[in-house]
């Protein structure tokens, strides 16, 4: 399914410089599946340390509750709907999110579906793929 890659906040100040008060000050994260569970706690935790936040999930309604979050706390994020199993959904939704916020420093990799069973040297490329 191919999801719409347009921001889904206008929220684009960009990433601070020089050294700050906080250990991530003037950094840039990336956050797969930071809509809910683990990768928003992990999005919210990024900002709180200064990282800018840039969210990536299938889900506009919650990216956009995430960024509204980190904002109201004093952070910077940015989020784009996109779904991980779609290469040219991803690439465009980095592509923005890295074009709004600045070259990625921090990368974490929360989204997808569990990989194929079995020995990985006999799993189909495409299926590790689609298990992002």
């Amino acid at each position: 399914m191919v999801m719409e890659t347009e921001a889904t906040t206008a929220s684009a100040a960009p990433a601070r410089t020089g050294a700050g008060s906080r250990p991530l000050d003037g950094m840039v994260a990336l956050v797969s599946g930071g809509s809910r569970g683990l990768g928003r706690l992990l999005s919210v935790r990024l900002a709180d340390a200064g990282a800018a936040v840039g969210l990536i999930a299938r889900s506009p309604a919650e990216l956009t509750a995430v960024v509204g979050e980190i904002n109201r706390a004093g952070g910077v994020a940015a989020a784009v709907s996109a779904d991980v199993t779609d290469k040219r959904a991803m690439a465009a939704a980095v592509a923005e999110l890295c074009q709004r916020l600045g070259a990625v420093e921090i990368l974490i990799n929360n989204a997808g579906v569990s990989g194929p069973a079995g020995p990985a040297w006999q799993a189909p490329p495409a299926e590790w793929w689609r298990s992002a």
